[in-house]
Parts: structure tokens; sequence; C-alpha cells
């Protein structure tokens, strides 16, 4: 079922959920519906907005393209790739999957297909960081202008989903019949 975020209110809060912490491959697929794209808004996060906590982020930017941070969480290493513009479209539904594996290993795909990236930083973390930091749905860590949309099916696993498994949910199947034993968190 999609959940649906008005930018202001909608946003979900689950707490630090610490099965993300100290992982060092981590896969997160979804489906995005975005009602519009005026500036950056966050799919989902594990951290904040400064880079001192980020540990990994998902979102829109404002060409419509995808960006996808993955820190320490103490800000000394990030790495930030953006996909090239125009990859993603208002009022459409899109499947979306990023990967990352230490040092530096990074894919986003949309609807199942690997996108060329572009690297923004590249500081390498060794693992994503241990904090307390809430794992948030739809919010820009408090900023305005939040997520407007809709997403659906969110799966995080730990290690990298092949482009085949990629493939399999962008096709359309639950992320609970990919690789179970590794999925660390579905809504």
């Amino acid at each position: 079922m999609a959940r649906s975020f008005d930018a202001t209110t909608d946003d979900v809060n689950f707490g630090d959920i610490t099965t993300f912490d100290g992982l060092t491959a981590i896969t997160v697929a979804y489906w995005v519906y975005l009602d519009s794209s005026t500036s950056e808004r966050r799919h989902m996060e594990k951290g904040a907005v400064t880079a001192a906590s980020q540990v990994w982020i998902v979102s829109d930017i404002n060409t419509l393209g995808i960006r996808f941070v993955v820190g320490d969480g103490t800000g000394s290493k990030r790495t930030v790739k953006d996909t090239a513009n125009n990859v993603l479209t208002t009022g459409a539904w899109r499947h979306i999957a990023c990967t990352w594996e230490t040092p530096d290993t990074m894919l986003i795909y949309v609807d199942g297909t690997s996108l060329s990236l572009t690297t923004i930083l590249a500081e390498s973390p060794a693992s994503l960081g241990n904090t307390t930091a809430a794992f948030k749905l739809g919010e820009n860590d408090g900023a305005t202008p939040g997520f407007l949309g809709k997403l659906a099916e969110i799966g995080v696993w730990s290690g990298v989903r092949t482009t085949a498994e990629v493939a399999i949910l962008s096709d359309g199947f639950s992320p609970l019949f990919i690789r179970p034993d590794a999925l660390v968190c579905y809504w």
C-alpha cells in the first residue's frame, strides 16, 4: 500500500533502527510517485541534514534526478552521487533502487536500469555510521519542503542486490520475495 506525503505533516519517524548501524553494504528499493519536484525532497533518510550525522539518504533533486548519500555518521567520510537530470517524472510511478558497498561502489537504478552517476563527493566510508539518528520517510529533517508524493513497497537489505534481483523488484514483485534472509526492513 502506498503512503502519501503532503510535504508538511505526513512524514513518518521510525526512531533509531540500529540494524542499519555498521553495515558495509546496503540496498534500498522502493516505488515513488512525485507530485512535484521544485527542490531537493528526501524520500528517506537515516541521519540528518548536517554532514556530521548523515548515514544514508535518498532524494530527488530539483532537476528530477536522484541523489544517494552514504556516510559514516561522523561527517568525516561521505559519498554523494547524483544521476543525470530528468530520470524521474512527476505524475507517474517509478521504481528506484540504490546500492552501496564499501569503499565506494554505488549504483542507482530506475525501473530496473542502472544509470550513470556523477560523483559529488567521494570520501569512502568504511561502514554506515552508528548513530542514534532516526530513520524517516518523507521528511527533509524538519526543514521545508518535505517530500510531496507517494512511496510504496520500501525494502532495505544488508548487502548489494544483484541487477537481476533489482529487475525483479522493478517488475512489481514484493521485497518480501527477494533475499528475505537479508531484508533488514520492509514497509
